[in-house]
């Protein structure tokens, strides 16, 4: 009984963890569409002598992209730190 249990348990444990990785895996793929078409809209302005627009809707995206970036470093940064007050 409880090496059913067990297994089960390991069961929904993988199946849990296979659905977050799907999670990550897709909003990553998705974030990285939505990127590339921003950067391919505000070239398409420039392209098209929109430049004031263009060089928004670029920045905007470019800038974007590092604030993703910076952050995701700050949090797995947080995460390496040991915690050295509770001692």
């Amino acid at each position: 009984m409880a090496e059913s249990e067990q297994n089960h348990r390991h069961a929904v444990e993988v199946r849990g963890q296979k659905l977050v990785f799907g999670i990550f895996t897709l909003g990553k793929i998705l974030g990285f569409g939505i990127a590339v078409f921003a950067v391919a809209c505000g070239t398409f302005l420039i392209y098209v002598d929109k430049e004031i627009s263009g060089f928004g809707v670029l920045g905007s995206a470019v800038a974007s992209i590092l604030a993703a970036y910076f952050y995701t470093r700050k949090i797995e940064k947080e995460e390496d730190v040991p915690d050295v007050s509770s001692k």
